[in-house]
């Protein structure tokens, strides 16, 4: 369907179907109409602001695309750093684990090593061949 000219100047037909190329064409049409009378600069005017507005909104969606992209990234930022105080909280909870085990074998052995110094050689414990220190190590193996 071929878009046609209507009785008042405006354009008919199918929507959408080469409307910018008949608004550039009235657009030009009017430029020239304006160039034969008095208002010819005010009329130039009027095309490239028409042809602004018509083409100002081209943009709008790379915008909004790029500002998403933005969003996206921030929030990739947000989640890493969340992450990393999770794993800090992790860690801290690993350390103090370890650290009451230290603590733990550490009283231990403390314990042990006491015992080994209060050991009191008591005339049974002389006495008894298998109990002595000396007589394990002429054991025949």
């Amino acid at each position: 369907m071929r878009l046609r000219r209507a009785s008042r100047g405006g354009v008919t037909g199918a929507p959408g179907h080469n409307c910018a190329r008949e608004v550039l064409r009235d657009l030009g049409a009017i430029s020239r109409i304006g160039s034969q009378g008095e208002n010819h600069a005010w009329i130039r005017i009027g095309d490239c602001a028409a042809l602004y507005l018509l083409l100002s909104g081209c943009g709008y969606n790379e915008l909004q695309r790029r500002d998403e992209q933005v969003k996206a990234a921030w929030a990739e930022v947000l989640n890493q750093y969340q992450r990393r105080a999770d794993l800090v909280q992790n860690l801290v909870n690993t350390v103090k684990g370890y650290a009451a085990q230290e603590q733990q074998v550490l009283r231990q052995v403390t314990e042990a090593r006491a015992r080994v110094g209060s050991i009191q050689a008591t005339p049974e414990l002389v006495d008894n061949p298998r109990r002595s220190p000396s007589s394990r190590r002429r054991r025949p193996s």
